[in-house]
């Protein structure tokens, strides 16, 4: 070391040297500089290297060299140079003036486990680690071998030979040998595939006699392992695999067969079924005529029905009427066993094998042309594909639905109506649905209600009743309530922990002589358990109820309402988080009471001398009393008339209020009589934001319903020109119907005007599952909604309108009769099929095709009309 140190100063002072005469000359101009000092080949310009015998550069040429100069060599692979145990070495230039050998360098070599990186690869040891797992893999046990007899051909067997799944880095290097230890048989074939399938062999063995001897065979070949860098040898020998055939199988001359259903061997080993037949649980049937294996083993022929190789109703088959194989000419179709020649409006049409006659003018399977059908909802009119929009456009006997022309009573989509009787006034208030499609609707009832021809008694003036349906509309239970009062129900709702929600009014009324009722109201009569009561309220004309059901008519919880002299105008919605909430208007309510349980805020506004408050009130699933929020006020004909709650609990109420309204602290003006008021609260009934708007006439809301995204569908009646925001007006000489949507921040987007000759009136707002949107509602004389129109039959009638997402009017439907129909609710349900509720006086209204004469004695009685839109 001491040497090598002192050499190494000896040339950093000779070069130093040699650095100063260089520059002292250039500056004297007496010489030229002497070779460049370097210590290796980058200290040199291009064309020299550096000449080590006295570190000094010089001219690089491979052919000639001076005399004892030496340089760096390396004749490895590029980039092994300096890389583990890879070193560069030494020529020196011979006597003749040419490079010698490069001596002394360190080539790459194979990886001899010794710790280091032989291979210069920057591993160590890798090879040596991937044949050491060869080793230690036990490649003997890693095989799954699958054996069986070929079906499809005889005497063979058929072995699929894989690794197993514990190596999933082992695979087959080139296609491996097969060596037979059994002499009876022969390899038929030997499949691989290095590409796809490289872990896997298929191989066939053949024995053209003695099939039944065992078979045993070896593998032999190169596997792959840990990415192909190191080959395993393979060698497998099997175990004696047995040449048997499936437990349900015979060996019938080295083929196996099922007896029960081969052809070739039908019930034993070489019965051969005839031509034509077919092997049907071991026995030979005749395919052509057993109607029992027509065509084919099972198929059985349905009644009516005969067997010619085929199942066919030989009074309507062309290709076998009357009998099997007499075909009808191609003018004729098959008309009872008949061929006959169409009528002279129809064409036959052949599709496949099936000749027919057809209406084209008509006919959705056959509009204009054979095979040219219509694509739903369009119906054929006229032999031209067409949508339909109103039952008038679809002729006598035909109703128009979901865009089609159906042809009622026998189509599914056809409509439904039940009606509601007793010995006087009967009203359907509200329905709703479960996801069975059973069927829970609630109304009420004066003196008594028919039902499967029996009448039930009320309990005093006006009472309560709820019944439960099946889908198909049969009367499952019957649940009445209420007192000597008058009592009325305001919605029933179901939700998906399959709650019933009852809300509704009782109250005392005072009797003929003066003297004021105090019996209490009972909830509800006909379960197992005995009905609740609920105390009439001292003061005041009335109190509300709230109870939950379940699903078998039983009652659970029965909570009662009192805030303020009167209350009027309830409605309840489901919760998201289970439980309702509900909202109704109520006069002077200095105090809000839910079960005993004082829920009035003192921030929250208040009025006196008939006063009408807006409320809202949260009930959970428990029926435990949450809060209550009154959150707007006027004069007496101030009323919250909708509701609707958001998936996030927001609540949008909507209603009307005459001279000044209060909403929150912010006192607001009426433009005319009665104005309309849109107001959105927090999930704790907090105001968020209102707005107000209207026409000098009366104007109210009446229906309320979110979309997807959260935007608010307002509907009401006007009259006048009513402003909307920065939207065109709307002026109606009677009272129309309007429609506006407002954005998430209450600002209106567009607006919509349906009206005609009489007045209108929106009940219900829905969004189907395609976002098209129901308006349900009734009219008198003309209703006009853009280009279509319906005219009343006598006073006021039902319609259904459905709308496109951008206000364009799809189609519109009419129900009623002579004097005035009401409604009173709607609801979709699952399936789409829209119900409607409410009251008639018609003796005899008509819903869809269908027309009822159940009210002879000019009553208001109630009905369910079901239809889909």
């Amino acid at each position: 070391m001491k040497t090598q140190a002192t050499n190494h100063n000896r040339h950093i002072t000779i070069r130093f040297w040699l650095l100063a005469l260089c520059i002292l000359a250039t500056h004297l101009l007496l010489w030229s500089c002497a070779p460049a000092p370097c210590t290796n080949d980058r200290d040199c310009q291009s064309g020299f290297f550096c000449d080590i015998s006295g570190y000094t550069c010089a001219p690089d040429n491979d052919t000639s060299c001076h005399k004892g100069a030496l340089r760096v060599c390396y004749t490895g692979p590029n980039g092994t140079q300096g890389r583990g145990e890879c070193k560069a070495g030494v020529q020196q230039c011979t006597d003749q003036q040419t490079w010698g050998e490069c001596a002394s360098e360190q080539l790459p070599t194979i990886e001899l486990c010794d710790n280091k990186d032989n291979d210069c690869d920057g591993i160590i040891d890798e090879e040596c680690k991937a044949s050491e797992a060869c080793s230690k893999l036990n490649l003997k046990t890693r095989f799954v071998l699958q054996a069986k007899r070929s079906l499809s051909s005889p005497k063979r067997i058929e072995c699929t030979l894989t690794f197993t799944k514990d190596t999933p880095q082992l695979q087959w290097d080139t296609q491996p040998t097969i060596h037979l230890h059994t002499p009876t048989w022969t390899l038929a074939s030997l499949t691989f595939d290095k590409q796809t399938s490289p872990k896997e062999i298929k191989i066939v063995f053949y024995a053209a006699s003695a099939w039944q001897q065992p078979l045993q065979f070896s593998v032999k070949g190169i596997g792959l392992l840990d990415n192909e860098r190191a080959p395993c040898p393979i060698e497998y020998k099997t175990e004696s695999l047995k040449s048997d055939c499936p437990d349900n199988m015979e060996d019938c001359d080295g083929t196996c067969a099922d007896l029960s259903s081969s052809s070739a061997h039908c019930g034993q080993c070489g019965r051969t079924c005839k031509a034509g037949q077919g092997c049907c649980e071991g026995v030979c049937k005749e395919l052509k005529t057993d109607p029992k294996h027509c065509g084919a083993c099972g198929t059985t022929c349905a009644v009516g029905e005969t067997c010619c190789g085929t199942c066919v109703k030989m009074e309507t088959s062309a290709t076998h009427c009357g009998q099997c194989g007499h075909t009808c000419k191609d003018t004729e179709s098959c008309q009872q066993g008949v061929c006959v020649a169409c009528q002279a409006f129809e064409t036959m049409c052949k599709v496949g094998n099936t000749r027919s006659c057809h209406n084209l003018q008509e006919d959705n399977a056959h509009c204009g042309a054979c095979g040219q059908s219509c694509e739903a909802p369009a119906s054929c009119f006229g032999g031209k594909c067409l949508r339909c929009r109103q039952d008038i456009e679809c002729g006598t006997g035909r109703l128009c639905r979901t865009g089609k022309c159906l042809r009622c009573p026998g189509d599914v989509e056809c409509d439904d109506v039940s009606i509601f009787l007793g010995n006087n006034d009967v009203i359907i208030q509200s329905i709703t649905t479960d996801t069975q499609g059973n069927r829970y609707i609630t109304g009420q009832f004066f003196e008594s209600i028919y039902l499967n021809n029996t009448s039930y008694r009320g309990f005093g003036w006006n009472d309560i009743f709820v019944l439960k349906q099946d889908k198909q509309g049969k009367d499952v239970w019957l649940r009445r309530g209420g007192g000597e009062g008058f009592d009325k129900p305001a919605e029933i709702v179901w939700d998906q922990a399959n709650h019933l929600y009852v809300f509704g009014e009782y109250g005392a009324m005072q009797s003929f002589g003066g003297a004021r009722i105090s019996t209490p109201a009972e909830f509800f009569h006909g379960g197992q358990k005995a009905p609740m009561k609920l105390t009439i309220p001292k003061t005041g004309m009335n109190a509300l109820f709230a109870s939950r059901l379940n699903l078998q008519g039983e009652l659970q919880w029965l909570v009662p309402i009192y805030a303020g002299n009167r209350v009027s105008n309830a409605y309840v919605k489901h919760h998201p988080k289970g439980g309702i909430v509900a909202l109704f208007s109520a006069e002077d309510p200095s105090s809000i009471q839910c079960n005993g349980k004082e829920l009035r805020q003192s921030i929250d506004p208040v009025g006196t001398n008939n006063t009408s408050h807006w409320v809202t009130l949260r009930i959970d699933a428990n029926g435990q009393c949450m809060w209550a929020r009154v959150f707007a006020k006027g004069p007496y004909d101030n009323n919250a008339t909708a509701l609707v709650i958001h998936s996030d609990g927001s609540i949008f109420v909507g209603g009307r209020f005459d001279g000044s309204g209060t909403f929150g602290s912010k006192t607001v003006q009426s433009v005319g009589e009665t104005d309309i008021g849109i107001v959105k609260l927090s999930p704790a009934g907090k105001l968020l934001w209102y707005k107000t708007f209207g026409t000098k006439e009366r104007d109210g809301t009446s229906a309320l319903v979110l979309d997807q995204k959260g935007q608010l569908y307002v509907s009401g009646s006007f009259r006048g020109t009513l402003a909307i925001d920065t939207l065109p007006k709307l002026t109606s000489v009677d009272l129309d119907i309007f429609l506006i949507k407002l954005d998430t921040n209450g600002v209106a987007t567009w607006s919509r005007q349906l009206g005609g000759r009489g007045s209108e009136s929106s009940k219900q707002l829905i969004f189907m599952k395609d976002q098209s949107l129901l308006l349900v509602g009734v009219f008198w004389d003309v209703l006009q909604f853009g280009t279509l129109s319906l005219t009343s039959r006598g006073a006021s009638d039902i319609f259904v309108a459905k709308f496109d997402t951008t206000g364009g009017i799809v189609s519109l439907v009419q129900g009623g009769g002579k004097r005035a129909e009401e409604v009173r609710s709607a609801h979709l349900d699952a399936q789409e099929r829209l119900y409607v509720t409410g009251s008639f006086l018609s003796t005899t209204p008509q819903f869809g095709h269908i027309t009822t004469n159940k009210n002879p004695k000019n009553k208001t009685f109630g009905y369910v009309w079901t239809l889909t839109p």
